[in-house]
C-alpha cells in the first residue's frame, strides 16, 4: 500500500512545496507523471543552489544554464515571467563566536556612550532626536556630536575596516542604480518612521527598554518583527550579498580591545568632568561639555562600526531569515548594550543613585518612562521596520 501511494503522496508534497517556495502563478497544480516529478525536483534543487550565489538572474529564455559552480541562471515560462528564487532557511557561515564577540563589544560601547551622555551631560542619547533637532534648532553641542560621530567612524574605518563597499564588486550600472534607489527609498521611510515613533534603535532600544518604558517595549518588538518580515519577503540579502572577511582584516579581539579602550577613556573623562564641575568656571564647563559631546559621538560611531551595524549586508542577512545564510550576530548588539544601560537606568530611576548630571544645571532631563503607547507610535514603528528591512540602514 505504501509503495502504491508513494508517487501520489510525493507529487502532492512537491506541488505544495513549489507553490510555497516559488513566487509564480500556476494554471494548474497537478503533478502526476515521473518526468514532471523529476523536472520540479531539479527546479527545487537549482533554486536552492541559486540562493547561495550572489549573481543576479539574467533575462534569458533558457530554463537552466550552469556556467560554473557559482553561477546559475533561472527563468520561467509562465504567463507572467517571474524569477524563480527559493526561500531557504540556513545559518550563515559568518555567524561565529568571533562575530558574536564583536557584536557584544560594539553594543557594550554603544551602551557606555548612552550612560556617559546621561550621567555627564543629562538627557537621552538618540540619533534620530539629535539629527531632527539639528535641523529645527541648531545647537553647537549637537553639531559637535555629529562631527565627532563622522570623524570617529572615518578614523576607525581606516584602522579597523568596519565598512564594506557599496555597491558590491562586480555590479553593473543597472544594479548600482537599483541599489541606490533602494537605499534612498528605505532611508526616507526609516527617517519618517523614526520621527513618528519619536526614537530609533538607540533611543527606544538602548534607553527605553532599559527604563522599562511601555512605549519602547511596544515600538522595539513591532519594528523588529516588521523588519524581519520585510527583509524576508523582499529578500534583502540578495540585494546586499554578504562579503566574507578578507585575509588582511583584523582579528575579532582587535575590536574588543578597541571597545574596551574607548570605554575606559569615557570613564576617565567622566572623572575629569566631575572635577570640572567642582572647581571649573562657567566657560570651562561649556568647553568641557562640547568636548564631551564630540567624544560621545566618536565613541558611538566607533561602536556602530565594531558591532557591524555600519554594514548593510550584515543587517540584511539578519533581517532576511529565509536567505539560506541567516546571521544572528546583530541580535547580540542590543544584548551587549542593554547589559550596560539596564543596570544604570534602573539604579537612577528606582534607587536615585544620581539626581543631577555633572555639567547640567538641574536634574537629569530624562523623559517620563511611564508614558503609554498610542497608534502613532505603532504606525511609526511599522514604517521604521519596513524601511529598515528594505535598505538595511537605520539612523
Amino acid at each position: 500500500l505504501a509503495q502504491a501511494l508513494a508517487p501520489a503522496l510525493r507529487s502532492v508534497v512537491i506541488c505544495r512545496t513549489i507553490r510555497s517556495v516559488y513566487r509564480v502563478r500556476f494554471r494548474a497544480c497537478v503533478v502526476t507523471t515521473p518526468p514532471q516529478l523529476e523536472y520540479w525536483e531539479r527546479k527545487l534543487a537549482l533554486g536552492a543552489s541559486y540562493r547561495n550565489t550572489t549573481t543576479r538572474p539574467a533575462a534569458t529564455t533558457t530554463t537552466a544554464t550552469t556556467s560554473s559552480s557559482t553561477q546559475i541562471r533561472l527563468t520561467t515560462k509562465q504567463k507572467h515571467k517571474r524569477t524563480m528564487v527559493a526561500y531557504e532557511f540556513g545559518i550563515s557561515d559568518l555567524f561565529t563566536w568571533a562575530s558574536v564577540a564583536e557584536a557584544l563589544s560594539g553594543g557594550a560601547l554603544l551602551g557606555c556612550s548612552v550612560v556617559f551622555k546621561t550621567s555627564c551631560l543629562s538627557g537621552v542619547l538618540g540619533i534620530s532626536n539629535y539629527t531632527k533637532r539639528l535641523v529645527y534648532q541648531t545647537e553647537l553641542k549637537r553639531v559637535f556630536f555629529i562631527v565627532g560621530m563622522v570623524l570617529g567612524s572615518l578614523f576607525l574605518a581606516l584602522v579597523y575596516k568596519g565598512t564594506e563597499p557599496l555597491p558590491p564588486p562586480g555590479s553593473t550600472a543597472t544594479d548600482r542604480t537599483k541599489l541606490f534607489l533602494r537605499l534612498a527609498f528605505g532611508a526616507f521611510i526609516v527617517g519618517f518612521g523614526a520621527a513618528q515613533q519619536h526614537g530609533c534603535t538607540s533611543g527606544h532600544g538602548l534607553t527605553g527598554l532599559a527604563r522599562l518604558s511601555p512605549r519602547s517595549w511596544v515600538a522595539v518588538p513591532v519594528f523588529m518583527v516588521v523588519g524581519l518580515i520585510t527583509g524576508t519577503v523582499l529578500q534583502s540579502a540578495s540585494a546586499f550579498p554578504p562579503i566574507p572577511p578578507a585575509a588582511d582584516d583584523p582579528e575579532w579581539y582587535v575590536g574588543t580591545i578597541l571597545a574596551a579602550s574607548m570605554a575606559f577613556l569615557l570613564f576617565a573623562v567622566a572623572v575629569l568632568l566631575r572635577v570640572v564641575e567642582k572647581v571649573g568656571s562657567d566657560q570651562m564647563k561649556v568647553a568641557a561639555s562640547l568636548c564631551a559631546e564630540f567624544l560621545i559621538g566618536a565613541t558611538f560611531g566607533s561602536g556602530l562600526l565594531i558591532s557591524g551595524m555600519a554594514k548593510p549586508s550584515k543587517v540584511a542577512t539578519f533581517l532576511d531569515v529565509l536567505s539560506g545564510h541567516w546571521d544572528l550576530s546583530l541580535a547580540f548588539v542590543m544584548i551587549g548594550g542593554l547589559c550596560v544601560t539596564f543596570p544604570y537606568f534602573q539604579a537612577v530611576d528606582h534607587f536615585k543613585i544620581q539626581k543631577k548630571s555633572f555639567l547640567a544645571d538641574s536634574g537629569m532631563d530624562l523623559p517620563p518612562a511611564n508614558r503609554m503607547p498610542d497608534w502613532g507610535l505603532v504606525f511609526g514603528a511599522c514604517c521604521f521596520g519596513f524601511g529598515w528591512g528594505v535598505c538595511g540602514v537605520c539612523p
